[in-house]
């Protein structure tokens, strides 16, 4: 098929993908002059009629899709009776291979590509398109991290690895089936919410819930196995989270969520805290070329927001300025408990009178000098000490009771030899 034209129009250029309803080719649109994905129904389903009509039925009503997290459905047509369509191209890796080359996504990413699928599945489900065959492989992430939900209405069953059949119906692939699928009933919009429980589980464990030997043996489990524990597998995953995988697998219809939306909304009151620690993204290796879709609608941005500091590091911060507070108020308290005090300690009071030159000390007297009347003594201003002879710095000049003193003659004291008696 390699550089044949479908329709006069689309030139195929290599083949990208093969899964078991067909076959994926990088095409070139010479009307528009851009790059598309043309899928290529086998040959051996394209023989069935009926398949092949509603092949064609469920490409035209994919087509009204419109949503940034839908691969877009441009055309569908027919070469030599084999029916084909023509999509958005979205280069990158699906979900399936990511898984197998890196083994389990971070809890963070994981909830993020939740979210985008519900917001497809919230989309299609409203128009009345239910996807039946939920997997991996059908989700695409392109180097900026859009995703991508492919095979809306159209992938029913033979899909890429173990899948199923019944007479005259067409399976999902087993290890994403539901119970109500497996026991021969219509798929639903909740069936495609079971698949995404298992595509979560999946995610998370790098494996689905449920394996087996054969895609019969496969299908049984979800019929009556009980709902594995993620938590088991994979300890750090959220409680939260885990009841949200588990409302998703309930093997009722009845108990599970009853819409994309509200398994959005308990998706969304997850705690961001307990995403923190898993950061990681989902973005292509250079080496990948992606083609990047516009979109006002879309959640599936996987580059983490820009963040602060992690969580730790403020609380180191945080202390570390409480420490450091604490140290400034113990040196204020001991700066101020050692500070000298001024004590007011006052000198003896000296007398108003001129000094004058000190003369010889008096020999003592043995008659007992009379009491000197009292004074009031007058406020002098501080000076230093005299240093008299006799006199120890410091001491009063008051001489000590047994000593003699000299009868005051005049207002000024007489110093010198005394008069011989």
């Amino acid at each position: 098929m390699q550089g044949k034209t479908l329709a006069e129009r689309y030139e195929l250029a290599d083949r990208i993908g093969s899964g078991g309803m067909g076959t994926v080719w990088r095409a070139h649109d010479t009307l528009l002059g851009r790059d598309v994905a043309v899928k290529l129904l086998h040959e051996g389903l394209a023989s069935d009629a009926a398949f092949a009509e509603r092949f064609r039925r469920e490409a035209r009503a994919a087509a009204k899709l419109a949503h940034p997290n839908i691969a877009a459905v441009y055309d569908t047509g027919e070469h030599d009776g084999i029916p084909f369509i023509v999509m958005e191209l979205v280069d990158g890796s699906s979900l399936h291979a990511r898984i197998r080359r890196d083994g389990p996504l971070t809890v963070r990413d994981t909830v993020r590509i939740a979210r985008a699928v519900l917001a497809a599945l919230g989309h299609a489900h409203a128009k009345g398109l239910v996807h039946r065959d939920m997997k991996p492989g059908n989700v695409l992430i392109s180097r900026s991290g859009d995703i991508k939900v492919v095979d809306f209405g159209i992938a029913k069953g033979v899909g890429e690895g173990t899948s199923v059949t019944r007479t005259g119906a067409l399976m999902g692939t087993a290890a994403y089936l539901s119970p109500e699928q497996v026991d021969g009933h219509q798929a639903t919009a909740r069936s495609d919410l079971y698949a995404l429980g298992c595509l979560i589980f999946a995610a998370l464990a790098a494996a689905p819930p449920y394996e087996g030997d054969s895609a019969v043996a496969v299908a049984m489990r979800h019929l009556r196995d009980p709902i594995p524990s993620i938590r088991a597998r994979r300890p750090d995953v959220p409680v939260a989270l885990e009841r949200v995988v588990n409302r998703a697998l309930e093997k009722d219809p009845a108990r599970r969520f009853q819409s994309a939306s509200e398994m959005d909304a308990a998706l969304r009151r997850i705690s961001p805290d307990s995403l923190a620690d898993t950061a990681a993204t989902l973005v292509m290796p250079a080496e990948e070329a992606t083609v990047a879709v516009q979109g006002t609608e879309v959640i599936a941005k996987t580059a983490p927001p820009r963040r602060g500091p992690p969580r730790s590091a403020r609380l180191i911060g945080a202390l570390a300025a409480l420490l450091f507070a604490a140290a400034a108020v113990w040196l204020l308290v001991a700066y101020i408990s050692n500070r000298p005090t001024q004590l007011e300690t006052p000198l003896p009071a000296q007398s108003a009178t001129p000094a004058l030159t000190p003369a010889p000390a008096t020999p003592p007297r043995t008659t007992p000098a009379p009491t000197p009347a009292p004074r009031t003594p007058e406020p002098t201003p501080q000076a230093s000490i005299l240093q008299l002879p006799g006199l120890s710095a410091g001491e009063p000049d008051t001489p000590p009771p047994d000593t003699p003193t000299p009868t005051p003659t005049s207002s000024f004291p007489t110093f010198g030899p005394s008069a011989t008696p």
